[in-house]
């Protein structure tokens, strides 16, 4: 871990203008989740501050800090632009519209963003206009202007921003309108990968792209064989080059990469028919779990080691997902009781009560139940007391159960005003 913050920050931006892999910020990310989530930022030098929103808005979307993420976000673009580093406001807008994705499937997220694809069209528009000098053309005006023409940071953050937005446009979904509009916004943004990216991808890297591009463009079989492929090799044990010379961290970033993807793929299909079963699903995202703890970054497979253990718990396997969340706390100590880890603890009550443990699951559903109710995830506060409440009886313990069950009934009442 990071000594202090500063010196986290430092090795943040060094890792920024070296271009080092994903693994590095992965742990910078985690260690920041750990250790320094409370930090202000009026504790870091003004030429660090850019570094620690980065940080703060990173490691509170893993944490499932939704609000935080999108507040850290606006102001590190806001922080880019007054220092007149616009590659780096882009890259934060970028961060916007993936956060905007996610906004539309949580209901509890204050924070108001536009939708992801008016998000997509800001951000085409700012890469129109970009200009990588105050007195030259703009990106939009000189087609020609490439990586070989700009700093290297300055091509590798908008590689960043356009590598994400092709992500959001990907994961764009609604009418034939949108799925029209979203292919648009898929090939502009992987033009601008190609114009901008200045090394070579790694042979993972490009067989990820062309799995979330296959699968994009419906040809789902095609996907799912793609990434199995890159699974069996990299599990192998087979080099896969790597320009930047990430080394074995970037290999296993790959292989995370790669099991996530494969979740996702096989979460569809599952829901796509009765007969198939979420182990599979389980078993990727606790790879995932492996993979994060190898790289001393335990707090990006949160939300991973979340959904595996929900899995685990609904193919009739509470013991399972028991050991897999209390790993997963373990891994993640010291990390504040975010929305992603008060989730992690509500599974882990439930787990603890199909398997009889009555004191463990009464104290993981009684805490998340009062931190929940700061929040507006109702169901999730009134779930956590109706288990604290069955677990209180069971235990015999009759005053707390009818506090409990008080506490239950007020937010039940909440809920349904």
């Amino acid at each position: 871990m990071a000594q202090t913050l500063l010196s986290l920050l430092r090795d943040s931006r060094a890792a920024a203008v070296s271009g080092a892999h994903a693994a590095t910020s992965w742990r910078l990310a985690s260690d920041f989740a750990r250790q320094y989530w409370l930090a202000t930022p009026d504790e870091v030098p003004d030429e660090l501050r850019g570094e620690f929103y980065s940080m703060r808005a990173s490691a509170a979307d893993h944490l499932g800090f939704a609000d935080e993420a999108v507040g850290a976000l606006r102001d590190l673009r806001h922080w880019a632009r007054s220092h007149d580093d616009h590659a780096l406001a882009l890259e934060a807008l970028a961060l916007l519209a993936h956060q905007a994705l996610g906004q539309e499937e949580d209901p509890t997220a204050f924070a108001e963003l536009h939708s992801p694809s008016e998000m997509l069209a800001q951000l085409a528009q700012g890469f129109d206009g970009f200009r990588p000098h105050p007195d030259s053309p703009t990106l939009g005006e000189a087609p020609h202007i490439t990586h070989r023409d700009l700093d290297p940071t300055v091509a590798d953050r908008l590689t960043s921003a356009a590598t994400t937005g092709f992500a959001v446009a990907t994961n764009l979904s609604g009418s034939l309108e949108d799925d029209a509009t979203a292919c648009d916004f898929a090939d502009t943004f992987a033009k601008l990968v190609r114009r901008f990216g200045r090394k070579p991808p790694s042979a993972a890297d490009r067989q990820l792209w062309f799995a979330q591009e296959a699968w994009f463009r419906g040809r789902r079989e095609e996907a799912f064989e793609l990434v199995t492929a890159l699974v069996e090799r990299l599990e192998e044990g087979e080099e896969d080059p790597v320009p930047s010379g990430g080394g074995s961290g970037a290999q296993t970033v790959s292989l995370y990469e790669a099991h996530d993807m494969l979740a996702h793929f096989e979460m569809f299909r599952a829901a796509e028919s009765e007969a198939s079963s979420l182990l599979s699903v389980a078993d990727h995202w606790r790879t995932c779990m492996a993979l994060a703890g190898e790289l001393d970054a335990g707090v990006i497979a949160l939300r991973c080691a979340g959904l595996a253990a929900m899995a685990l718990l609904g193919e009739g396997y509470p013991g399972e997902a028991w050991e897999l969340a209390n790993a997963e706390l373990d891994a993640i100590a010291g990390c504040p009781l975010s929305p992603a880890v008060l989730n992690l603890r509500y599974t882990l009550a439930e787990a603890a009560l199909n398997c009889g443990l009555f004191e463990e699951a009464l104290a993981n559903a009684r805490l998340v139940a009062e931190w929940s109710e700061f929040s507006a995830d109702d169901e999730r506060t009134i779930g956590s007391y109706t288990m604290a409440l069955v677990a209180a009886t069971e235990l015999g313990h009759e005053a707390i159960a009818a506090e409990i069950d008080e506490r239950r009934l007020a937010a039940l009442e909440r809920w349904e005003s």
